[in-house]
């Protein structure tokens, strides 16, 4: 596909970084020369410095361009740039909004604008981090099929009740409906077989339903209560959103703040959060805020260092829950090193979201395509989510007749309201939800899970 990037900060950066494992032919415009020229060094895209005038979008392409996607600061300029490029001939439009007045109007006004999709990062963000909250034993939740299957990231300590459990013996011994999907050890990825022996320090990801999860993890003792309290560091757009969804969890939250006037906005936005003014920077202060008896602390300044020092002294006072919010690649990699195991970053959660919107939208009504995009392990592998329609070649096939791709593993299947575990003698059958984890890149079919 032929896309036109308008801005490239870190969201336009993070979306055409993504974009490019999708081989899409990418053009980016970005007004500061700076910038544009840390793009045109790093990524394999054409850049054009400059407004998106009507003439440098003409230059670059948007009379046949498949997308437009328009990423700036500015709600307004993105607006505008997806509706003249709309009225150039671009196909489709998808417009970053963050000011929450806006996004709710251009879900009103979107077919009369010519808009193909509104996305808001801090809205995204905080559904993310909702679900994690959710899940405190786990560093990411991904769902699938409205919420039916989960997808689940999670860190073995050296007390957990999962080391030393052979694969083969996961069924029996642990959970018959939860499966290991993904294992990280010592910086090397695997897709895993029956053979594996979970040990202390692995990272892995597993699949279920939220009910055989939740009993996952209760057997194994690591969900030993629910999160009730939750502490916010930074009065962020986030924070508001993750504030608004906390409270539909009745989880109560408290949020630290150190601007008076955006305080003072909280508290007329968010009547029944607890904010408080003052300067997270100081221990003392969130100790006497409650930072002890809190259940989970999320750090959301603008601050990728000031985050990690708080997520650090969180964990240090041995708070239950800790979520990091991080902007820069460097930092998560430090992360690691602070021993922060639960990071998000907006940008690249946004960009994920895209690519799973353009790939669905390249399939037609009969094609068993892709409807859901996670990505697993730092973006290393893929969870994918198909609607398998009554043409496909792997429709009544036994799993294990399937000539499946190296590295390709169906991990559940979704009939009706029911997830399952898939067996080799189990096939895939027509309305099917299948969930699927791969290392390979671009898939947009099930079909491309096939050996040709």
């Amino acid at each position: 596909m032929k896309i036109i990037i308008v801005g490239s900060g870190r969201l336009g950066y993070a979306i055409a970084r993504q974009l490019l494992l999708e081989n899409h032919d990418i053009t980016v415009i970005e007004p500061d020369s700076r910038r544009a020229e840390f793009i045109s060094t790093s990524l394999d895209v054409i850049v054009l410095e400059g407004r998106a005038t009507i003439e440098l979008l003409c230059e670059a392409g948007a009379a046949n361009a498949d997308l437009l996607i328009a990423a700036t600061m500015s709600d307004e300029t993105n607006l505008i740039s997806c509706a003249v490029g709309r009225k150039l001939g671009a196909r489709h439009t998808i417009a970053r909004v963050r000011e929450e007045e806006y996004y709710q109007d251009m879900l009103l006004l979107r077919d009369e604008m010519g808009l193909s999709l509104s996305i808001n990062p801090e809205r995204t963000a905080a559904k993310e981090i909702s679900r994690i909250l959710r899940v405190p034993v786990a560093t990411k939740v991904e769902p699938f099929a409205n919420g039916l299957a989960e997808l689940v990231e999670y860190h073995i300590g050296p007390k957990s009740k999962l080391c030393d459990v052979q694969l083969q013996d996961f069924r029996t011994k642990i959970s018959a409906g939860v499966l290991v999907t993904t294992l990280e050890r010592g910086g090397e990825l695997h897709i895993p077989n029956g053979d594996y022996v979970l040990e202390a320090g692995d990272d892995i990801s597993l699949v279920g339903s939220p009910h055989e999860l939740h009993a996952l993890f209760k057997r194994i003792g690591e969900f030993t209560h629910e999160v009730q309290g939750v502490m916010l560091i930074g009065g962020s757009r986030i924070a508001e959103r993750l504030t608004m969804e906390l409270t539909k969890m009745r989880i109560r939250t408290i949020i630290v703040e150190q601007n008076e006037k955006r305080c003072i906005a909280l508290k007329d936005a968010l009547p029944e959060a607890t904010v408080i003014w003052g300067d997270a920077a100081q221990p003392n202060l969130l100790r006497e805020e409650g930072l002890l008896d809190t259940d989970a602390l999320v750090a959301l300044t603008d601050s990728d260092a000031m985050n990690l020092v708080l997520s650090s002294l969180a964990q240090s006072e041995q708070v239950p829950k800790v979520v990091t919010k991080l902007n820069e690649e460097n930092y998560v990699q430090l992360a690691e090193q602070y021993g922060v195991t639960t990071t998000i970053q907006p940008a690249a959660v946004t960009a994920s979201r895209i690519t799973e919107y353009i790939r669905a939208m390249q399939n037609s009504a009969d094609v068993s395509g892709v409807e859901t995009l996670r990505l697993v392990a730092e973006g290393r592998a893929e969870a994918l989510g198909f609607v398998v329609r009554a043409s496909s070649p792997v429709v009544g096939v036994p799993l294990k007749d399937l000539k499946l791709k190296p590295s390709v593993l169906v991990a559940a299947v979704i009939r009706g309201s029911e997830c399952f575990i898939p067996g080799g003698s189990d096939s895939i059958q027509p309305d099917d939800r299948v969930v699927v984890i791969t290392i390979h890149h671009g898939m947009r079919r099930i079909e491309d899970l096939l050996t040709r």
